[in-house]
């Protein structure tokens, strides 16, 4: 398939979410519906390249980081939602702590009313290991479940939410029951490898865990956005 007619594919995609009653009626379309894509123009030495993120409510995406690149200010992403592709301001993109995330900000008005009332509930607290979640794509929804950290191989002990499967980055990751945002997928860990059976000794395929950063993350960018526009505001 060619950029453009992905591109063509994924719009009528995003409006067919929020105007085809047949999708409102799934049970997983209040996620999906939250689903974007996030466009990135091409430059020197990197393609074109469309990726994910989450609606959070008030005109606000987020995503991961490396989603939108680091020359984000030279060209700008791009949203693709409700049908339309909208310009993107980057508003906040990581932290000091080197965070994977970044917070996006369409033109609200440009939205239809139906998107403009909804909003992602960001979950408080972390999900137990073997909890059932939903990770959201704007075409579909796939259902995982989080993983205890001693079952996945990784070298920072900050990196401690994980879900059975690889997803792309910038899909949220739904709690199943709840529909609260648990956090956004950013990148892959090796799980550790089970004890070998007695037998012939093949080497095993490499296998991976999916990690996203939790919610308690969005919610401090969010109000480090919020307090930078109170300090703004003329009182």
């Amino acid at each position: 398939m060619s950029h453009q007619a992905e591109y063509n594919a994924r719009v009528a995609i995003t409006l067919d979410n929020i105007s085809d009653p047949r999708r409102l009626e799934e049970p997983e379309s209040s996620v999906r519906i939250l689903s974007v894509n996030v466009v990135h123009a091409a430059l020197p030495f990197r393609p074109w390249f469309i990726g994910y993120g989450v609606f959070l409510g008030d005109g606000l995406i987020v995503t991961a980081a490396h989603v939108i690149g680091r020359a984000f200010f030279l060209t700008p992403p791009r949203v693709l939602v409700a049908g339309q592709e909208l310009p993107a301001k980057v508003v906040v993109a990581g932290t000091a702590g080197g965070i994977d995330l970044a917070i996006l900000a369409v033109p609200q008005e440009r939205l239809p009313i139906s998107l403009r009332l909804r909003r992602a509930a960001l979950c408080r607290g972390r999900a137990p290991a073997g909890a059932r979640v939903l990770v959201a794509y704007p075409e579909k929804v796939a259902a995982s479940q989080t993983v205890a950290p001693r079952l996945v191989l990784h070298q920072d002990a900050g990196f401690d939410t994980f879900i059975e499967d690889v997803e792309a980055s910038g899909t949220g990751v739904f709690d199943s029951r709840t529909k609260c945002l648990l956090g956004i997928v950013t990148e892959r860990f090796p799980k550790a490898a089970p004890p070998r059976r007695r037998g012939p000794l093949a080497p095993d395929a490499v296998r991976y865990a999916g990690y996203f950063v939790p919610s308690e993350e969005i919610r401090k960018m969010m109000n480090e956005y919020r307090s930078r526009l109170s300090r703004l505001t003329p009182k």
